[in-house]
């Protein structure tokens, strides 16, 4: 069944409970003391309650939000007006708990079968977006300073994509090391590395901005690993992304960015890409960002309850 709740209907229904909320339940609301309302008399009318108590439904549904036997969030940024999506499992089956970004409005799902929860997890995450067949594997890995150096490389493909005011052709996508390391675009670059989370990691980014060998060096190695193509000219070399980061690693070729996340039992939060290739998981090893071609986002084995 779907429900669509207000704020106040799953303040309610939490009250009617006497469950204590754990900290593994994504619900979080206040209980109140009150008689009838507006809410319980929506509630009575859904089912959830009867003669002013939980039903036995509605007891199943409180039970799977404020006291999980397991949670999986998942998230698509793509979808600014919805926050991530929040499935627990209890007693056998899942109850899925969608609010909108403003916390205003719930959908709730419930009850959804094991054998039917990665799939519908699937869906509510690609919102219909067609995924190309797994034909053609990437495996990459990059550096910080090489992912920063590439980031660098699409925002002075957009500047001048901007200052023409058209999209550009191929002809003029090439640039030069210069239009990398000028002032402008290492200053955007800088400001790139304040979303690291480690300090540690600013300042080493931070200290080799002021070393062009070695961001000469990193772009080099974009080259080598079939990041960038590059030739020949008499004012020196240029590049130009390749097409393997056309159809993979290009952010304005992104179709979505979603976060599959199991928080009981807590695991580390797993990152992919939907893009013109397919399914990109992208992960953190030390100092290296690894892109990883995937057939799936790995649901079937983060629902698993074996």
């Amino acid at each position: 069944m779907h429900y669509l709740m207000t704020s106040e209907d799953l303040q309610t229904l939490i009250t009617l409970s006497e469950i204590p909320v754990t900290d593994a339940s994504p619900v979080r609301t206040a209980r109140i003391n009150s008689g009838p309302t507006t809410a319980r008399l929506a509630l009575e009318r859904v089912g959830l309650v009867r003669d002013g108590r939980l039903s036995d439904i509605g007891r199943a549904v409180v039970s799977a939000l404020v006291a999980p036997e397991r949670v999986v969030t998942t998230m698509n940024t793509a979808l600014n007006d919805i926050a991530p999506v929040s499935y627990c499992f209890r007693d056998g089956g899942w109850t899925v708990y969608a609010p909108d970004a403003q916390g205003r409005l719930a959908s709730i799902f419930s009850p959804i079968r094991q054998r039917e929860i990665a799939a519908f997890a699937r869906a509510n995450l690609l919102h219909g977006t067609p995924i190309p067949p797994y034909t053609v594997p990437i495996s990459l890995a990059l550096t910080i300073r090489e992912a920063m150096l590439f980031q660098l490389t699409q925002q002075v493909v957009a500047r001048r994509a901007t200052g023409l005011g058209r999209p550009l052709q191929r002809t003029e996508q090439w640039f030069a090391a210069a239009d990398l390391f000028e002032g402008e675009s290492l200053f955007q670059l800088a400001a790139a590395v304040e979303v690291l989370p480690e300090p540690e990691q600013q300042d080493r980014i931070r200290s080799s901005l002021a070393e062009a060998s070695l961001l000469v060096q990193a772009l080099q190695s974009l080259v080598e690993k079939g990041v960038l193509l590059s030739h020949g000219t008499p004012t020196g070399p240029v590049y130009t992304h390749s097409s393997q980061a056309r159809t993979w690693l290009l952010a304005d070729l992104v179709r979505d960015r979603i976060v599959v996340h199991s928080v009981l039992p807590p695991l580390e939060p797993q990152y992919y890409r939907v893009t013109a290739g397919g399914i990109l998981s992208v992960r953190q090893f030390g100092e290296s960002i690894c892109f990883q071609s995937a057939p799936d986002f790995g649901l079937e084995a983060l629902f698993s309850t074996v």
